[in-house]
């Protein structure tokens, strides 16, 4: 059983290493025309609020901090972090 599987082996790898490449085969070749490059706006930070759709007080909008708490908007600040 120890042979057979050798001679397996033997032949798997000699069969590996006669197989060529076809030189017939066309190499790959870049893109024609390169990717147009994208045009990228500045944000407005903070962005502007659009107070014509909502449908609660701004006085009423709350922020979750993600840790268990909330903060009212009229007490928020831009640098607010969680402690």
């Amino acid at each position: 059983m120890r042979l057979a599987t050798i001679a397996l082996l033997v032949s798997l790898v000699a069969v590996a290493c006669s197989t060529s490449v076809d030189p017939a085969t066309p190499e790959p070749t870049a893109p024609a025309d390169p990717p147009t490059t994208l045009q990228f706006q500045e944000p407005n930070i903070p962005p502007d609020v659009d107070t014509s759709s909502h449908s609660v007080p701004l006085e009423e909008v709350y922020f979750d901090t993600f840790d268990g708490g909330s903060v009212l908007r009229a007490d928020s600040t831009l640098d607010l972090r969680a402690a």
